[in-house]
């Protein structure tokens, strides 16, 4: 049985406006804490990440959190994914 092997890894970024998406109306004081804001528009920064291997099989997943030091360590790992066996996702 042939394994499926890990050939390329892409990582794409992108950002997007949500409108009326802002601070919080009762957590102004708060760090992060987005929800309704009425009229206000909040620029999203996500990336997602495709794995491909050799046998043409591909995954794909969208970022929960697309900030700066996510992506940086997504570029850091991704090199690591190559040539390893896709379907063994536990393995270190």
């Amino acid at each position: 049985m042939h394994s499926s092997i890990i050939n390329r890894v892409e990582i794409h970024g992108f950002t997007f406006e949500a409108h009326n998406l802002g601070v919080a109306e009762k957590e102004k004081s708060a760090i992060y804490t987005l929800g309704y804001s009425r009229g206000s528009i909040t620029n999203i920064s996500k990336y997602a990440v495709r794995v491909l291997t050799d046998d043409g099989c591909k995954g794909e997943q969208v970022t929960h959190f697309g900030t700066q030091a996510a992506l940086a360590r997504t570029h850091r790992l991704t090199p690591t994914l190559i040539g390893r066996e896709a379907e063994m996702r536990e393995a270190n």
